[in-house]
C-alpha cells in the first residue's frame, strides 16, 4: 500500500481527518500532505508509528524517498530495519544532517562552524537550504562530506571513496572503548579492528552506515569528557540511589532528589530532560558504570523504536536502562541488556511499564 492509501484506509475505518491522524501519530498535518506529495520521506520510524497507532495497517510496502518510491521486500525491512540504510533514517531536514555529521565527527556545534570559519550559531539557524558560499566553506573544510546528502538526505553521508582513508582508530579511541569492545559493536572480530587500524586490509564501504550509526550513539566531544556549567535554569541532575526504588518518573524526578542543574551548550533544552548517573555493568560496553545519561521523557510509548536504548520506569524492576522489544500480541515488552554475556533478557507485562525516556547521550565528568 502506498501511504495514500494507507492514509485513506485509516480515514474510512476510523472517521479521522486528516488533521486527526497527524495528531495521533504526532506530526504537523502538512507533514502527511508532504508525504503523500513526496516532499518528505516515509521513513522505518514513520512506518512503525503508524502500525503501532494503527494495528491493521500492516501493509505498507512502499518507502518514499524525494519523488522516488524505492520498492521495499518486507522480510528485507525488517531484517535491516536495525542496521542502516542511512538514507532513510531520521534526517529529514538539512539542520537534522548538518548535526548527524557533527555528531559523526565528535565535534561541538561551535567547533566545526569556527572550522569552517562559519558564523557562530549557523547550525541552529540553518533553514531548508544554506548559501552558495557556505556551502563551499563546508565542502573545502570537509572533503569527506557527501553535499548531496547534505543538501537532499538521499544517499550515504560520506563519499564512498572515504572509507578508504577512514581513521578507525581514532573514531574508536574517540569512543573510550578497546579493540575487542569496537569489534562486537560491528560484529567483527579484535583482528579485523587491529587489520583496518593499520592499513592491513580495507574497510568494505557497506560498514559505513554503521559505523555512522554507532558513531552516532556513542556522540562526545572532542575528548570525550565535557564541562558543565552551572546554571538555575538547566537541565536537573538527580541522585540515582534517592530515586533507586521509584517505579514512574513523577514521584522520582522531583525537587527533593536533584543535586544540581547544568548547561550543556550542544544540547536543545527543554523541560522533558534530565541527568541520570548510569550504575552496574549491564549495558557494557555502551555505557559504563560512572557514565552520565542525558535524557528525555517521552510523551507517549507510540515514540518507543524497537532495539534501541531506554530508560524504563517499571513498577517491578524501577527505574531500568535497557533495549526495548515490544510485543504487541501477547503485550509484553522484552527487556535486552547489551553486556549479553552476564545478562539474559526478561519480559514484563506492558501494564508495568510506566513510561519511558529516551537517551540522547552519555558523557563522562572529569575527575
Amino acid at each position: 500500500m502506498s501511504i495514500q492509501e494507507v492514509i485513506n484506509l485509516i480515514k474510512s475505518k476510523e472517521n479521522l481527518s486528516k488533521g486527526e491522524i497527524a495528531e495521533r501519530l504526532n506530526v504537523n498535518n502538512s507533514y502527511i500532505s508532504d508525504m503523500i506529495a513526496g516532499r518528505k520521506p516515509v521513513t522505518l520510524d514513520m512506518i512503525e508509528r503508524i502500525k503501532k497507532v494503527f494495528p491493521y495497517c500492516t501493509e505498507i510496502e512502499q518507502v518514499s524517498l524525494g519523488k522516488k518510491n524505492i520498492a521495499i521486500n518486507k522480510v528485507e525491512l525488517e531484517k535491516n530495519s536495525n542496521n542502516i540504510i542511512n538514507d532513510m533514517k531520521d534526517t529529514e531536514t538539512l539542520q537534522d544532517r548538518l548535526l548527524e555529521f557533527v555528531k559523526y565527527l565528535n565535534l561541538t556545534n561551535q567547533n566545526f562552524e569556527k572550522k569552517a570559519g562559519l558564523p557562530n550559531g549557523f547550525i541552529n539557524k540553518a533553514g531548508k537550504y544554506i548559501s552558495e558560499k557556505s556551502e563551499a566553506k563546508i565542502k573545502e573544510t570537509y572533503p569527506e562530506l557527501n553535499i548531496s546528502w547534505l543538501l537532499t538526505g538521499v544517499g550515504y553521508m560520506l563519499k564512498e571513496d572515504n572509507m578508504e582513508n577512514l581513521e578507525i582508530k581514532k573514531i574508536r579511541e574517540n569512543l573510550g572503548l578497546n579493540q575487542t569492545e569496537f569489534g562486537k559493536l560491528l560484529g567483527i572480530s579484535k583482528n579485523t579492528v587491529s587489520n583496518w587500524e593499520n592499513k592491513n586490509t580495507e574497510i568494505p564501504k557497506t560498514m559505513q552506515p554503521l559505523i555512522a550509526k554507532i558513531t552516532e550513539e556513542h556522540s562526545q566531544t572532542d575528548s570525550n569528557i565535557i564541562e558543565l556549567k552551572e546554571s538555575n535554569n538547566g537541565i536537573p541532575m538527580f541522585d540515582v540511589c534517592a530515586i533507586g526504588g521509584y517505579d514512574n518518573f513523577e514521584s522520582a524526578l522531583t525537587q527533593e532528589h536533584i543535586i544540581g542543574r547544568y548547561k550543556i551548550s550542544f544540547i536543545r533544552q527543554n523541560e522533558n530532560q534530565f541527568i541520570l548517573p548510569m550504575r552496574g555493568d549491564s549495558m557494557l560496553p555502551y555505557y559504563k558504570s560512572g557514565d552520565y545519561l542525558i535524557c528525555e521523557k517521552l510523551e507517549s510509548a507510540s515514540f518507543v523504536q524497537s532495539g534501541k536504548r531506554y530508560l524504563v520506569a517499571t513498577t517491578s524492576h524501577g527505574l531500568i536502562v535497557k533495549r526495548v522489544q515490544e510485543n504487541f500480541e501477547d503485550k509484553t515488552v522484552t527487556l535486552i541488556s547489551d553486556n549479553k554475556e552476564e545478562y539474559s533478557p526478561f519480559t514484563i507485562p506492558m501494564s508495568e511499564v510506566c513510561g519511558y525516556a529516551k537517551i540522547l547521550m552519555s558523557f563522562r565528568l572529569e575527575e
